[in-house]
């Protein structure tokens, strides 16, 4: 008789703490929080930098060429303005400076005819 008192004591003196930890932890804690609503940006800026190669041109009825070979730096910068959602119009600008050679590829350079 002893033996079960000595049993049921350390039983229900082990049971609070492990209640206490499942009622701690309700089931909503469980799931993660819904996205709030945010709002959109009104105006977008970008810019960038890049490598531009461009090829060279020839024209055959002035028999001249413009040589642009090579590598060069490019910049752009832009700017789009929402307009509503799901809609934005945009300016973009763009530099660089393309080294060009201008090439007589014929005896004489044929005149130009409009």
């Amino acid at each position: 008789m002893r033996w079960r008192r000595a049993c049921g004591r350390i039983a229900v003196r082990a049971l609070p703490p492990v209640l206490g930890i499942a009622v701690a932890s309700p089931a909503a804690s469980q799931f993660p929080p819904a996205p709030q609503a945010r709002a959109e940006p009104a105006v977008w800026v970008s810019g960038g930098l890049g490598a531009l190669h461009a090829e060279s041109i020839a024209d055959g009825r002035t028999q001249t060429a413009w040589n642009m070979e090579g590598y060069t730096t490019q910049w752009h910068a832009a700017i789009d303005v929402a307009v509503s959602r799901g809609f934005s119009l945009g300016l973009l600008g763009a530099y660089a400076q393309v080294p060009t050679n201008y090439v007589v590829t014929g005896a004489d350079p044929a005149p130009v005819t409009t």
